[in-house]
């Protein structure tokens, strides 16, 4: 095979691994974090990984004023949210293992992200609210 044809063969392979690549990962809900008892800085992102949706933190993901973090879904809107009742109808998605810094988390199969409104960040030792964000007012256009 001469070098100008092994050339755009491997040109063509990288363009497709590329594009399968850019397909294989598609992002439906977009957005910042919203402080309520804590400062909580960042944005998010949940992406469609295959059949598995994942969360994502970027880089600049930061919670302070708690050690243990837990991420959870909610149905309820961040805005009307009691603090005696956080937790109520919310499914608990993952144990966060830092504070801090770019994170993807899957979330549990089957879980029907049209039933959830709100992304919540919990304190572990506590149960107190620290900061969260709407879900479905971060929706990206297909």
């Amino acid at each position: 095979m001469d070098a100008r044809l092994r050339r755009t063969l491997l040109s063509v392979l990288l363009l497709s691994a590329v594009a399968a690549i850019a397909t294989a990962q598609t992002s439906h809900y977009a957005g910042k974090f919203t402080s309520k008892s804590s400062r909580v800085f960042g944005a998010w992102r949940i992406v469609d990984q295959g059949e598995k949706h994942w969360v994502h933190f970027n880089r600049n993901f930061k919670v302070t004023g708690a050690d243990e973090v837990d991420l959870y879904l909610s149905p309820k809107l961040l805005k009307e949210m009691e603090e005696d009742a956080v937790l109520d109808s919310a499914i608990l998605i993952v144990e966060l293992k830092s504070t801090g810094g770019e994170q993807e988390h899957a979330i549990p199969e089957g879980t029907d992200l049209e039933k959830f409104d709100t992304i919540l960040l919990v304190d572990r030792a506590t149960g107190k609210l620290l900061g969260g964000a709407q879900i479905h007012a971060a929706k990206l256009e297909d």
